[in-house]
């Protein structure tokens, strides 16, 4: 989770390519750890491959998760949530990202309310059963 120092979230959406979750709309940035890298060092190689940029991060909290997403595709994930603040450029892989929003959290909670289905699971998870937990 990335934010501005006013505290706007950066939302990232997802590419039409993408072969799950295309075209919706998802937290700043997701990976998993390569062999023997910490999830910090995970999180902010994403953050540069996603976003064209990188920040220092914090570890926000960690939880566990079970999600279909449609089309016989589940994640069964144990997610490490970090945050961190940018003011730079964002230079979005078009493989990875069709376009970007910063949006406080306490309006995305709302724009969740009314539109779920533009968001991604996981990130409908977040806001629905994490949100205090999660957004800062």
């Amino acid at each position: 989770m990335v934010y501005s120092s006013s505290g706007e979230l950066l939302l990232q959406k997802r590419a039409d390519s993408k072969y799950h979750s295309a075209g919706l709309w998802a937290n700043s940035c997701c990976g998993h750890p390569r062999n023997k890298e910490t999830t910090k060092a995970a999180a902010k190689r994403r953050l540069y491959e996603e976003l064209g940029f990188t920040c220092d991060l914090s570890k926000v909290t960690e939880l566990s998760y079970f999600l279909s997403l449609g089309d016989g595709m589940y994640e069964n994930e144990y997610t490490h949530v970090f945050a961190g603040q940018y003011e730079g450029n964002i230079l979005p892989n078009p493989v990875e990202v069709s376009n970007i929003q910063w949006i406080t959290p306490e309006a995305l909670k709302k724009n969740y309310d009314l539109q779920p289905d533009i968001y991604s699971k996981w990130l409908q998870l977040y806001l629905s059963d994490y949100y205090y937990k999660i957004f800062i």
